[in-house]
């Protein structure tokens, strides 16, 4: 994306609704609430990181509890 906000793309090819996003420390990633389908029911929130060198995204592993919104640790 330009300094005034033209030439937006997507940073990844997930085909679910993404939200809210965190960048890290060092601008190395961002981590963000992502819905991965579930095989026995609907979607479900996970904690998914996209690597900006890498240009890649993964799920973090499950935890329980609440995983809608992300915080990167460094």
């Amino acid at each position: 994306m330009d300094y005034d906000g033209a030439n937006q793309h997507p940073l990844t090819s997930l085909r679910s609704i993404s939200l809210t996003p965190r960048w890290a420390p060092d601008s190395s990633r961002v981590a963000f609430t992502c819905y991965a389908k579930g095989t026995s029911g609907p979607a479900s929130p996970q904690i998914c990181m996209y690597s900006v060198d890498a240009g890649e995204s993964h799920q973090l592993p499950a935890l329980q509890g609440n995983q809608q919104r992300a915080r990167v640790v460094t």
